[in-house]
């Protein structure tokens, strides 16, 4: 109401073509922002994508897809490449530790030839955890960076018996594009490390032999 009545309120000494002029500028520029609002609101958010993905999936192994109904969906976790890295650190530092008392029990029945190919083990996985450590601290801040959201999505659906049950799913996404990486039904097979950090691979390859 006051909008309306800034608009059509003129005094006796306001030229009539001016009034017009300024009362359709000022009308447009309302519904410009009232389209701007509508369409903002009308963009996709990121669950909505999510879901639409993850129905589309789901549906394609229901036993009666029609029956399909949607529950929830929420984000429950989310890894960064710290997650990432320090996963790797901790798989590292376990082989080494298993080499070490392989080594042992090597010299211990001297076994030599067993003895040297421990020795290469134990200095390529000495050189990987050196490498992480030299990416961790290059990354500097952006080890702190999400890199996946793991979702809990719920539905009901029918089953063979044609009974309506609840049916929970876990959904692993690409945070910068929202694509879905892993969609299970049990979070035990949940991927611990859904993205490597930049490095990674090329690290991993490292021929210790050719290493000083």
């Amino acid at each position: 109401m006051v909008i309306i009545y800034l608009i059509t309120e003129r005094t006796d000494n306001t030229p009539k073509n001016t009034l017009q002029f300024n009362m359709n500028k000022i009308l447009l520029s309302f519904i410009a922002s009232i389209s701007l609002f509508m369409s903002c609101n009308n963009e996709p958010t990121k669950n909505d994508i999510i879901r639409k993905n993850a129905e589309e999936l789901i549906k394609n192994s229901m036993h009666d897809p029609a029956s399909y109904e949607f529950v929830s969906i929420e984000v429950i976790d989310s890894a960064t490449y710290k997650n990432n890295i320090n996963q790797r650190k901790n798989l590292f530092s376990k082989r080494l530790a298993s080499g070490y008392r392989s080594l042992s029990f090597d010299l211990e029945n001297n076994r030599i030839d067993d003895m040297n190919k421990t020795l290469l083990e134990i200095k390529k996985d000495s050189l990987i955890l050196v490498g992480i450590d030299s990416i961790e601290n290059s990354m500097k801040d952006k080890v702190n960076d999400v890199i996946s959201y793991t979702y809990l999505f719920k539905i009901r659906g029918k089953n063979e018996m044609g009974v309506k049950i609840l049916s929970e799913y876990y959904i692993q996404t690409n945070a910068e594009n929202n694509e879905i990486i892993n969609l299970v039904d049990d979070e035990k097979k949940l991927y611990l490390t859904p993205f490597n950090f930049p490095g990674y691979e090329e690290l991993i390859k490292l021929d210790p032999n050719k290493t000083n």
